[in-house]
């Protein structure tokens, strides 16, 4: 019988370059530790292809599109909170999130469910994407201030289970 999983430790990572694999020259940012709810969502266009004397509709998948849905902590601060990239440079999560909004280049986001080595138990779900949706601020009076982004698909989704 299966028990279930505790999603509470999935990893987030952005690149500013459109690098997929972590390289001496890619820049990736950690943004694990403000993403409050991820969502990955693959959806795809349906064609009719339903003929006389069927009985049931039959439909046809056309191409795909994917999503990737964060809820994010908002930070303004480069002192206290500041997501730093795999060489080590930091910037604010608000200044990294406006860039890649108005990057007219691809960006690369990638998320695995648990923050530890790709395997075919953890794989990484990796994508070419654009900055489709920001909301800078999304919070009302004693709220934590959050900031929903949504990247939309420039290419295909890869499930990817090696750790190299």
């Amino acid at each position: 019988m299966a028990t279930g999983l505790i999603f509470n430790d999935a990893r987030v990572q952005a690149s500013t370059t459109t690098c997929y694999w972590l390289t001496a020259t890619s820049q990736w940012y950690d943004l694990t530790p403000f993403v409050q709810s991820v969502r990955i969502n693959l959806e795809s266009d349906v064609r009719d292809n339903t003929v006389m004397g069927m009985s049931y509709r039959s439909q046809l998948r056309a191409l795909k599109t994917a999503t990737v849905e964060l809820r994010c902590l908002q930070s303004f601060s480069v002192v206290d909170e500041i997501v730093f990239t795999c060489g080590g440079t930091g910037r604010s999560l608000d200044l990294l999130v406006m860039d890649l909004y108005n990057a007219e280049a691809k960006t690369v986001i990638a998320v695995r469910p648990d923050n530890a080595v790709r395997s075919s138990c953890n794989p990484e779900y990796i994508m070419p994407a654009s900055l489709l949706t920001h909301t800078p601020m999304d919070g009302a009076v004693a709220d934590l201030l959050l900031t929903p982004l949504r990247f939309g698909s420039q290419g295909d989704m890869t499930r990817v289970t090696c750790s190299t």
